[in-house]
């Protein structure tokens, strides 16, 4: 008679239970979700840093390619600033060879992937160009405050440099240039 019962024993198995892998799954779950929203917050970032990297040194041109034009108005026997002083809200870039107010002020991509007024891509990026006298008077100005701002992605153009930060989509440069003859 013992034999029977020893036939229907119940063997303790050892393992999980179903509640017990729900647990851990969900746990996982809930730590990749916590890393792709770090991924994705820091490619964010990236891209953000990435265009204002741009856009700083596409500010800077700006003051530089003004800087060209008085050293080649210099050079060539011409008044300093001649072409430039004055000018607010002008057009610039290396294809440009003055201080141009006609058309708009967005950069183009060329295919040599440099920026400039003309190009067959139409970029994210805009530069507005200020030559304002600081001393001397017109047409023989002694000494320009140039100021070089670029916005992105359609973002509006300050008033000032002091305005422009990094969360208004927004880099600016500015210099003061003198006549050096």
């Amino acid at each position: 008679m013992n034999i029977c019962n020893c036939m229907y024993k119940i063997k303790k198995q050892n393992g999980f239970s179903l509640i017990e892998v729900l647990a851990a799954v969900f746990v996982l779950a809930i730590g990749m979700l916590a890393v792709v929203g770090l991924q994705t917050k820091t490619i964010i970032t990236s891209f953000e840093n990435r265009d204002s990297i741009i856009a700083s040194g596409l500010a800077q041109e700006g003051v530089e390619l003004v800087r060209n034009i008085r050293d080649n108005n210099i050079l060539n026997n011409r008044e300093a600033f001649s072409g430039i002083e004055g000018k607010s809200s002008c057009k610039i870039s290396a294809d440009v060879t003055n201080c141009d107010l006609s058309g708009n002020l967005n950069l183009h991509i060329n295919s040599n992937n440099i920026y400039g007024a003309t190009g067959s891509v139409v970029s994210s990026y805009t530069r507005r160009v200020n030559v304002n006298v600081i001393s001397g008077s017109q047409p023989e100005a002694d000494e320009l405050r140039v100021t070089s701002i670029v916005v992105w992605k359609n973002a509006s153009f300050p008033s000032s440099c002091s305005e422009c930060t990094v969360s208004r989509k927004c880099s600016c440069s500015e210099a003061i240039l003198s006549k050096w003859q």
